[in-house]
């Protein structure tokens, strides 16, 4: 987490934003390791913990079903954020699939936005703004929260151990080491 901190530090959102987006991997491995696929793991971690249940009610709270917002809320899930990171790590784009209907942008500053404008029985304008530096932060804060939590449970340094994640490094190496 202190590479992604570092980053958004030194205003490298895209080197923050890249690291980020592989956390979920990480820890997803480690979280589900009888799920076999990378895709199914990393949505499945991000519905739960990145997602989670009273985020999804809170950000919903003021719409309706119908709104145009709340439709474009409600893609933005596990399966999302999956399609970026390979889009992303992979493509060096944000290109979504399905968000193909909306205009999706990546924000440096701190500010994210979900806008829908337009004109009755007219042409509608749909954008979904994601800011890089709150995604980073809220990455780094659950994966915090989830080491300080493995530290104390035997089955989860176990998984560490088996799948060879090592999440705690030594910055100084001396002899007896």
């Amino acid at each position: 987490m202190e590479d992604i901190y570092r980053a958004l530090d030194a205003k490298a959102y895209l080197s923050a934003f890249a690291l980020a987006l592989t956390v979920p991997d990480i820890l997803s491995k480690v979280e589900y390791p009888k799920i076999r696929g990378t895709g199914d793991r990393y949505i499945k971690w991000m519905d739960e913990f990145f997602l989670t249940e009273e985020e999804k009610k809170a950000r919903m709270e003021n719409l309706d079903e119908t709104d145009e917002v709340a439709a474009i809320l409600n893609r933005i899930d596990g399966r999302f954020y999956y399609a970026l990171r390979n889009a992303f790590l992979h493509s060096g784009n944000n290109w979504i699939k399905s968000l193909k209907d909306v205009k999706f942008r990546l924000s440096f500053d701190g500010g994210g936005s979900t806008v829908v404008w337009g004109y009755p029985e007219g042409p509608t304008w749909k954008r979904h703004v994601l800011s890089i530096y709150d995604f980073c932060m809220k990455i780094c804060g659950i994966t915090e929260y989830k080491i300080e939590k493995w530290k104390d449970s035997e089955v989860m340094q176990k998984r560490l151990e088996k799948t060879g994640i090592n999440l705690f490094t030594l910055d100084v190496i001396d002899d007896d080491w």
